[in-house]
């Protein structure tokens, strides 16, 4: 008998007019999104990035004002224990006003040294609030930095001569320019001078500018 041999389909090349066992991949067609589909998820994810825009900027305003808060209060806290600094050594007898209430300056004398046991006192020391605008009863932004008749703190050693205000030969510092109006206050009560500071805070653009008060207390020396 003949045996006809095997038809291999998919193995080699099949037999002219073979039959494909496999189906072909069926074709289907994907068309585009329409113009209403597109504008509906533009319109949803405008929906959803707006808010979200919004809580970022908010969130680092935020952030950046809470900075500058504390960055200012710490500078303040400084300008503070300088003042404290200065006085903690000072004699209580000598201090002009004697009994000073709600002064905006004052005066005293120093330790510098020690004879005998005994302390030895130097020149006057003054601690006074200074104005740093040419008018600072306008009310009025004067100088275009944001803060409204600013002040600041001067302290200076009155070296012989005696004068009401720094020579040249005397040493002055000021140790802080952002004093509100009145802004320094010495105020005597019993053995202890209390201190109060008030500053000025800058706020947003076109905003009068904010202001804080720092205090503290200080029980001088009273050797004569």
């Amino acid at each position: 008998m003949r045996q006809e041999p095997n038809e291999l389909i998919g193995e080699g090349l099949p037999r002219r007019g073979a039959q494909r066992l496999i189906p072909p991949f069926p074709r289907t067609e994907r068309g585009g999104f329409s113009l209403v589909e597109l504008s509906i998820v533009l319109l949803i994810i405008a929906v959803v990035l707006v808010p979200l825009g919004k809580f970022v900027t908010d969130s680092t305003g935020a952030y950046s004002g809470l900075s500058t808060s504390i960055n200012e209060t710490s500078r303040s806290l400084v300008v503070l224990d300088r003042i404290v600094d200065e006085l903690i050594t000072g004699n209580f007898t000598s201090v002009a006003p004697a009994v000073p209430t709600n002064s905006e300056s004052i005066e005293f004398q120093k330790i510098v040294d020690t004879q005998n046991g005994l302390p030895v006192f130097g020149n006057p020391i003054h601690i006074e609030l200074i104005p740093l605008e040419s008018d600072t009863t306008n009310g009025v932004d004067d100088d275009g930095n944001g803060l409204v008749d600013e002040c600041g703190i001067r302290i200076w050693e009155d070296k012989p001569p005696v004068s009401l205000s720094p020579e040249a030969e005397d040493v002055a510092t000021i140790i802080c320019g952002n004093l509100a109006k009145s802004g320094l206050r010495f105020t005597r009560v019993g053995a202890t001078l209390k201190i109060e500071v008030t500053f000025q805070q800058l706020r947003g653009h076109g905003e009068a500018p904010g202001t804080f008060t720092l205090r503290s207390s200080v029980k001088m020396r009273n050797n004569s």
